[in-house]
């Protein structure tokens, strides 16, 4: 019997050490194992550095922006424009608010017109207004005092070692023709002296540098508010008018001054000129949204540039408001749209 339990305690002692021998060495393996995976996790694996530069993809940028040209004196803005940039379709559109456009506020119960929303609301809740009012995003806004929309003209239209030429002449070495300014051609007289507005243009003005486009999207009715039957042609006291005058020059002076087709270095030099002048404005725009900006006019054609007027009806309450009818107006065709389809189509942008 004795010898029997010596026998059964030695062999459980061999198997118990003969276990914990082959643990060891499986544990010791499986150690190894497991930090040889660990180097080569962190050779193949891109580790986040909180610290390092965005590397967001420069081509990749469909965002609103709300653009007012305005100051803040207690006057309506001169313009309200809502502008897509899209360089994942290299297009560009804009959505003009006339300035008797009826706002509401369902938070405060508060109405007016697009005019007064960036001097009543500033420009962020402006944003977050036209954002909730037709269901979009708008993430990014400028408010531009109107003295800095006419060195942004001037920034890119006019070079102050040329002279400002109706006429120019081709370039010494017979190339391309030098343009200094904006070629624009006016068919009527503007002349409007009230308070902050001095705005006195010829007809015959053909050449126009950032004095002269600033006067001219501020310009809207005539000084005694009559009007010729030429002058109707091109004006008649309404901001629809006014508009249609403005998207036209500032056609011009994109296609003009702002497409680089195929110039990649313009991208930098548009975003170097547009972030040092967006210091003197109320935006939320970065210098990198600026280069994206510039980025799509080195790959877009003028084809592909849109702009657009939302429409509605006149009423009259305690003053002169037009509510949404639920149509936009192309301004390049002059045709009616449904309202919806051209938010979702070019300004929709989740």
């Amino acid at each position: 019997m004795d010898n029997l339990r010596r026998f059964i305690l030695v062999f459980t002692a061999v198997i118990f050490l003969t276990l914990a021998i082959c643990g060891f060495v499986l544990a010791k393996n499986y150690n190894e194992t497991a930090k040889t995976e660990e180097v080569n996790l962190g050779v193949n694996t891109n580790i986040f550095d909180p610290n390092k530069p965005n590397e967001t993809d420069l081509s990749v940028f469909n965002e609103n922006i709300l653009l007012v040209i305005g100051d803040k004196d207690g006057k309506a803005s001169e313009l309200t424009v809502l502008v897509n940039v899209n360089t994942e379709t290299n297009e560009l559109s804009f959505l003009y608010f006339p300035r008797e456009f009826k706002y509401a506020t369902i938070a405060d119960r508060d109405v007016g017109i697009m005019g007064m929303l960036c001097n009543k609301k500033g420009i962020s809740k402006a944003a977050d207004v036209i954002a909730s009012q037709y269901e979009i995003t708008v993430d990014n806004y400028i408010y531009m005092p109107s003295s800095v929309f006419a060195e942004f003209i001037d920034a890119f239209a006019v070079d102050p070692n040329l002279p400002i030429d109706p006429n120019p002449t081709p370039a010494p070495d017979g190339g391309q023709v030098i343009k200094n300014g904006v070629e624009y051609s006016l068919y009527v007289d503007l002349k409007y002296v009230s308070g902050k507005y001095n705005i006195d243009l010829s007809r015959d003005t053909k050449v126009f540098t950032g004095s002269e486009a600033l006067q001219l999207i501020q310009f809207y009715r005539t000084q005694n508010n009559e009007y010729s039957t030429e002058m109707l042609k091109y004006y008649d006291g309404t901001d629809s008018k006014r508009i249609s005058a403005a998207q036209s020059f500032l056609h011009a002076f994109i296609t003009q001054k702002l497409l680089k087709t195929d110039n990649a270095a313009f991208a930098d030099e548009f975003a170097s000129k547009t972030f040092a002048l967006l210091a003197k404005c109320e935006s939320n725009l970065t210098e990198q949204n600026l280069k994206q900006i510039g980025t799509l006019f080195t790959k877009i054609n003028s084809d592909a540039i849109r702009y657009f007027k939302i429409n509605g009806s006149d009423i009259y309450l305690d003053q002169h408001y037009i509510v949404y009818n639920e149509t936009i107006n192309d301004l390049a065709s002059n045709s009616m749209l449904d309202g919806a389809t051209v938010l979702k189509e070019n300004f929709f942008t989740n």
